[in-house]
């Protein structure tokens, strides 16, 4: 088993535990902060220099990249099925929820800088 199957199987573990445990939740938000950390202030930072602005509150951004967690464990739960079925591409719950990420950091940076 290389690193990717490794990891993969960590994430499903993750994924499948926040609808089993009440402190499901917690690991995976745990588990997902360095790359929410990490994804979100680069988007920031991209932002930031195209739109000529600064960003103060990023502490405050940076949380708006959870926004959109339960839908995104919800949708890949779904495509876990398909997955197991080997109907589907097989990837990993980091690299999906990396899209989500920017998009909830999006459209608070949206509804706060763009008129």
């Amino acid at each position: 088993m290389d690193f990717y199957d490794k990891k993969l199987q960590k994430e499903l573990a993750l994924i499948r535990d926040t609808s089993e445990s009440e402190n499901g939740e917690i690991k995976i938000i745990d588990y997902l902060k360095p790359l929410v950390f990490s994804v979100g202030n680069k988007f920031i930072d991209e932002f930031e220099i195209e739109n000529g602005i600064v960003i103060e509150d990023r502490e405050i951004v940076l949380k708006s990249g959870w926004i959109h967690l339960d839908f995104a464990i919800k949708k890949y739960m779904e495509k876990i099925e398909i997955m197991e079925r080997g109907e589907g591409k097989i990837f990993i719950f980091s690299e999906y929820f990396t899209w989500f990420i920017k998009q909830g950091i999006l459209e608070y940076l949206q509804s706060k800088y763009k008129n």
